[in-house]
Formats: C-alpha cells, structure tokens, sequence
C-alpha cells in the first residue's frame, strides 16, 4: 500500500483485496451515508463525504479524493434503541460514527448542566451519577476533535466515555481534545464493548452522527460488526 493511502499504517484490516463491484455511491455525511447502507448489509459502498471530519478523517478520506487505494474495508455499524421497548430488540435507528447522549464533548461549557446517569456496558454498570455527556463511538474523531484516540471502525466493538468534569474544568478538556490528550481523566470514565445501554431519570438530548434524535430516558446502542463495506 502506498504511503499516504487513505489506509496506510491501519494493518492487514485494510489489505487490498481487489476492490470488488461497488453498488452504492453515497454523497454526503455519516447521516446520508448511514441512511444508505441501514438496511443493505453487507453492501459495498464508495463514499465521497463533504468534509473531512468524524468517520471519514478516522479513515483518512478527503472530499476531493485520489485515484483510491484499491481496497474495501468492512465498517461496523450501531443499531440505536430508545424507550421502554429497548431491551426487546427493538431498533430505532443506525449510525455509523457516533452516538452522543448530552452534549457533545467539543462544545461542553460550563453553564451546561449534568444528569443523572447509568451506563451499563455488556450487561456491567460502568458509571452511576451525574454527568454531562456519554460518548458512545465507532469512529476516532468527532467532528475534528480527535475524542476517542484508538478507536477501530472495523474491530467489532464499541469505545464507550461517560463524561463528568466540573465546570471549571471543562474548558482545558475541551482545547485538549483535539489532540486527544485530554485522557486519562478522573472525571471521564472509558469502557468499551458490544451493547451499551444508558439510563436517564429525565429524558436527556440524543445525537446519533450529529444529527438531534429528540430526547429519551432509556437508550440502548448495540454494534453491528460488518454492517457494510467500504471502497477505498
């Protein structure tokens, strides 16, 4: 693979495989490009994103890309579960990059308020009380802040942060983000794994790749390995 591929240095996940047929190209964000492939599994799908940020800055890709890197990469998905029925397989929507619960991390000040929250990671409760926001991604960066450093869109799992920083500290965690030296925290709890299920006791704001869902109590993101393939 040439150095500067959109995929150098991301290991064998991204070997060139041939390419293989392309069925979709998506133009757009993730909320265009997760509306694509929601209900194609499996589907292979050439993106051309409008900006580099979230998803595509994870993967390296540009909005006026090169000739490509001859490869196609499987991306995991998030099913999204909202309400009393989210424990019953229910699923109400998909995402691809992030699902923020709150506010967002990269916009977090200090008047905004904290809720009381249990998240529960693979059927473990990883945090109980206040907090502002819970990060639950596939992708690495949200927006351009690089959030959740490591994380793997095709590993098969969810990386999980329940935010909690006093007011006063939140502006220096915020300027951190971008690169990403903003962990470890005391006040940013980490987890990951498969199925991630947040509790509220009010409904709180809910953001799936960055687009408002409306308000919920109970949440639930279940990861959707191999939801589809992406051209490179």
């Amino acid at each position: 693979m040439p150095p500067g591929s959109p995929v150098s240095g991301l290991g064998a996940w991204a070997a060139p495989d041939g390419g293989g047929p392309v069925h979709l190209v998506v133009q757009g964000g993730e909320v265009e490009l997760a509306r694509a492939v929601a209900d194609r599994p499996g589907v292979t799908v050439h993106w051309r994103p409008p900006s580099p940020d979230g998803l595509a800055r994870t993967l390296g890709l540009h909005p006026h890309p090169g000739p490509g890197a001859g490869v196609t990469v499987p991306i995991d998905g998030m099913d999204l579960g909202v309400g009393p029925g989210t424990g019953d397989g229910g699923v109400a929507g998909f995402a691809v990059g992030h699902v923020v619960v709150g506010t967002r991390p990269d916009r977090l000040r200090a008047w905004h308020r904290s809720r009381a929250l249990r998240v529960g990671v693979d059927g473990r409760e990883r945090f109980a009380g206040r907090a502002v926001a819970v990060v639950i991604a596939n992708a690495e960066f949200l927006g351009t802040a690089d959030v959740v450093p490591g994380a793997h869109p095709g590993d098969g799992v969810l990386e999980v942060q329940v935010y909690a920083p006093a007011p006063g500290e939140r502006a220096a965690m915020r300027r951190r983000l971008r690169t990403a030296t903003h962990l470890p925290h005391p006040r940013i709890v980490t987890a990951r794994g498969r199925e991630v299920e947040v509790r509220g006791a009010r409904p709180c704001p809910l953001w799936a790749d960055g687009a408002a869902c409306g308000r919920a109590e109970r949440i639930r993101v279940r990861v959707r390995p191999g939801a589809f393939r992406l051209a490179l």
